[in-house]
């Protein structure tokens, strides 16, 4: 897909009032799917990307430096909503990234002076700064810097890359950082956005929905070969452009659709000259 062609798209669609929205989610899903840009015959192979993740990961194992999860659920990729092409590979998330859980920060210790760290919680993964600061102790191990990738675990199972300042993983969000060198971050999160979407579509019909650890333990992601991933991001990152354009543009022009709706019922509304 190229400019042209979602401009197109949108056109037909435009009187919708999630006409962007939908545009942005036909977009990614042309990316999981392997029809939003083309596969070059070239590009190393997939299969040799995944031989590459195994054995590195088996050398962690081996080393002692991680553990292989003893409690996971089955997942099944049969009952994803889309298909990626025959030619890229599963893999295991837990393969190619570090999932880091977060700890249950004491409450006294939280400000809203913004006194010592800022604690990010579920309802922070999207923002630029929390609610909530922490003044306290702390480990390391719970830092989470601007770029990570946050997955609220309770709610929707949102998944967001963090744009806020240093600050620390409340308990529920997990913390997704040290990529494998043959994954781009930025295109894993395309296809795990929705797994995640899937698995809360299968959660119990509970108030509030939970992501497990074993869960993410059983999670599975489509890889393309590494030279493709990075073709994929690059137009993915083009359209989203283009897609905020329109967005703006939308809302400035129903900004004066609105302005002058208003004006129009302020003249109606006064009274008649004699």
């Amino acid at each position: 897909m190229n400019a042209d062609q979602l401009l197109a798209l949108f056109n037909r669609i435009s009187e919708a009032p999630d006409a962007v929205a939908r545009l942005r989610r036909f977009v990614l899903d042309l990316a999981v799917r392997g029809k939003l840009v083309p596969q070059d015959p070239n590009d190393e192979p997939a299969s040799e990307l995944l031989k590459r993740v195994t054995e590195d990961k088996r050398k962690l194992i081996e080393s002692g430096i991680v553990k292989e999860p003893k409690n996971f659920l089955q997942f099944g990729r049969e009952e994803l909503p889309f298909s990626p092409p025959s030619r890229w590979e599963w893999v295991r998330l837990i393969d190619i990234v570090k999932p880091t859980y977060g700890f249950a920060f004491s409450s006294n210790k939280f400000n809203a002076e913004k006194r010592g760290m800022p604690l990010i919680r579920i309802r922070d993964i999207s923002s630029e700064d929390t609610q909530a600061y922490f003044e306290g102790e702390f480990d390391s191990a719970y830092i989470v810097e601007a770029g990570d990738l946050l997955v609220g675990m309770d709610g929707d199972f949102n998944l967001r890359r963090w744009k806020g300042k240093t600050g620390l993983l409340n308990q529920r969000v997990m913390r997704l950082n040290g990529w494998h060198s043959n994954a781009e971050a930025d295109f894993v999160r395309i296809p795990l956005q929705f797994v995640l979407d899937h698995l809360h579509g299968k959660t119990s019909l509970t108030t509030v929905k939970h992501l497990s650890a074993k869960q993410v333990n059983g999670i599975e992601v489509p890889l393309p070969p590494l030279a493709e991933q990075r073709r994929i991001v690059a137009k993915v990152d083009e359209l989203m452009a283009l897609c905020d354009e329109l967005e703006a543009a939308r809302e400035a022009r129903e900004g004066t659709r609105a302005r002058l709706t208003a004006a129009s019922l302020a003249r109606l509304s006064q009274p008649a000259e004699d």
